[in-house]
């Protein structure tokens, strides 16, 4: 089942704007021990926070999900989830170590923002 395969390793969860509801519900599967959860709120860039979580994707090799793109919340998978060696997260910064990304993925990333 991928749920349980979800459960052995942390998540973490980048957001523009995490809402009550499920901040709650990570903060009860770390208090149980069900999961291993953070949440990352995306800060106000002036406009560019989704291209950050296009940034983040790429680096961890995750695909984004929301609503408005070609994954929503009910439709994910494992091979959605990204990776990375190590994930740093402070009050003000936020450091991926060692992401699951190629050196193609990168340069298609960077043709796109050029």
């Amino acid at each position: 089942m991928e749920l349980a395969k979800i459960a052995k390793k942390p998540l973490v969860v980048f957001s523009m704007d995490l809402q009550e509801e499920p901040a709650s519900t990570m903060i009860y599967n770390n208090l149980k021990g069900i999961v291993k959860c953070s949440a990352v709120n995306i800060p106000w860039a002036g406009g560019i926070e989704l291209e950050n979580l296009k940034d983040i994707a790429v680096v961890t090799g995750a695909k984004l999900i929301d609503n408005k793109h070609d994954i929503l919340l009910s439709e994910v998978k494992m091979e959605h989830f990204g990776k990375a060696k190590h994930i740093r997260i402070s009050e003000f910064d936020t450091s991926i170590v060692d992401g699951n990304c190629t050196k193609d993925q990168m340069n298609q990333r960077l043709d796109q923002i050029r």
